[in-house]
């Protein structure tokens, strides 16, 4: 992945399980993720 996406993706907001917001780049400070992305239609 480019340098250039990561740092759009670290601007990005997702929620919790608990529902607050959480820098996405939150999830990567202390270890590598896998990020899944899954779309709902309908």
């Amino acid at each position: 992945m480019s340098n250039r996406t990561v740092e759009r993706l670290s601007a990005l907001t997702v929620l919790s399980p608990q529902g607050e917001e959480v820098p996405l780049a939150s999830l990567w400070e202390r270890q590598p993720v896998v990020l899944a992305l899954i779309r709902h239609f309908g």
